[in-house]
């Protein structure tokens, strides 16, 4: 999903991805249960633009996984100049 007004774009997913890993490949804990790798993940940004060449944008995406080694929380900030 995407919207624009004036110069400020919004943009934001969601998707999920299920796993058919069989059993005698999945990552086991520590107790020896089989860890499921099914997850779910959504990611929101802002980009500002100041000019055609010129913007700013900042950005968030998590993932939250069954399997705890998968999970994510990722930030991004920056500027971009085109030349």
């Amino acid at each position: 999903i995407e919207a624009s007004m004036n110069n400020m774009t919004i943009a934001a997913w969601v998707g999920a991805y299920s796993s058919d890993i069989d059993d005698n490949n999945r990552m086991v804990d520590v107790n020896g249960d089989v860890m499921d790798e099914d997850a779910l993940s959504w990611a929101i940004g802002v980009k500002y633009n100041f000019s055609k060449r010129s913007q700013v944008y900042v950005g968030y995406r998590q993932t939250d996984s069954d399997n705890d080694y998968r999970d994510e929380n990722i930030a991004v900030m920056g500027i971009r100049q085109s030349f």
